[in-house]
């Protein structure tokens, strides 16, 4: 029987499983040497849990398999939608057009940019191809998180898209307030956190190198990078169409598995919206993005447990190299468009 109790209790195993990693992530994080690094809980659950699956995996009972699954595609979309509660509408929108125009064509650009180098120059698969445009393009692991629901891809390549959001973004942390204190950027404070908001892959990371460049930076920096956030949802439904749009003309027939629409990504802009309309009492909200940083780890994690090297490797040097590419694209054309228009 499905819902049999051992079939329910083994479930609920694998899901704590992928809990106990989160909330050792979570306390990890929260050290302040740690977080001095900019690497958030999102990122250290995926290797904690990457670990795990290439040296312990074996001892994992087969039958806590399906709630480790679970967590890494189901409670995946739940923690996407109620990230909706972090941004509203009005402090998007406060951001001013050409922000938003900024941060869309950086998005679409990227996410361009992947699918061309990555299927056509490099001989990547679309998904792993559109999963590294997608962190380093909107937000980092959460986006390539929602993108892995909407191409319906394997976990692996969650997992290698994933670790090039950790080699580039840190590398953008560590190098952009370091150009930018030393004069060689020419960039006013507030085109320099247009600039990193824009272009740099995590928020944690967008914040760090807001504060470690000083000034209004940090704030500036932020701001964008919510713009970021917010724009996940639409241009994933773009995707999730166009995609289906080629499979309908036979261009892509075997490929694509997603649903027309991706509900979880519609849940989450009315999230949004519902978030916007401040209803919803703060006490609540708070409660509500406490819980959802839990399941967005444990999702995290459960990803990580999924993706053993042997995995890994089959994209991932391919993947580190297209990602090497997208950070030059990212870091020269960000810097190119801000002293153009900012």
């Amino acid at each position: 029987m499905l819902f049999s109790p051992p079939r329910v209790a083994d479930t609920l195993n694998g899901i704590l499983i992928s809990a106990l990693f989160a909330l050792s992530a979570m306390y990890i994080g929260s050290l302040s040497w740690m977080s001095a690094t900019g690497l958030s809980p999102l990122i250290l659950a995926i290797f904690m849990g990457m670990i795990y699956a290439n040296t312990l995996r074996h001892k994992l009972p087969a039958a806590w398999v399906p709630g480790v699954q679970f967590t890494a595609r189901n409670i995946l979309r739940l923690s996407i939608v109620l990230y909706g509660f972090r941004l509203t509408y009005h402090e998007i929108a406060g951001l001013g057009w050409q922000v938003l125009a900024l941060d869309f064509g950086v998005i679409l650009s990227t996410l361009g940019l992947a699918w061309l180098v990555g299927t056509k120059l490099l001989g990547m698969d679309r998904d792993t191809s559109l999963l590294v445009g997608a962190g380093s393009g909107i937000c980092g692991a959460a986006a390539v998180m929602a993108a892995e629901g909407t191409l319906q891809s394997e976990s692996h390549k969650s997992a290698a898209a994933v670790a090039t959001v950790v080699i580039f973004g840190t590398l953008a942390m560590l190098l952009y307030p370091l150009a930018q204190t030393h004069g060689w950027l020419n960039l006013s404070d507030r085109q320099f956190g247009i600039w990193s908001g824009a272009t740099i892959h995590e928020v944690a990371q967008v914040v760090a190198a807001g504060n470690m460049a000083g000034g209004v930076s940090g704030a500036d920096a932020v701001l964008v990078k919510m713009g970021r956030v917010l724009l996940m949802a639409p241009v994933l439904l773009l995707t999730g169409w166009v995609l289906q749009y080629f499979a309908a003309h036979g261009k892509a027939a075997q490929t694509v598995a997603a649903p027309p629409i991706p509900w979880f990504i519609v849940w989450f802009i009315a999230v949004v919206a519902l978030h916007s309309m401040h209803i919803v009492p703060e006490a609540i909200v708070n409660a509500i993005n406490q819980l959802d940083q839990l399941l967005l780890v444990a999702a995290m994690a459960a990803l990580g447990i999924e993706s053993t090297w042997q995995k890994i490797s089959v994209s991932g040097p391919k993947a580190f190299l297209l990602a090497g590419i997208l950070f030059v694209w990212l870091s020269v054309g960000g810097w190119i468009a801000v002293r153009m228009f900012f």
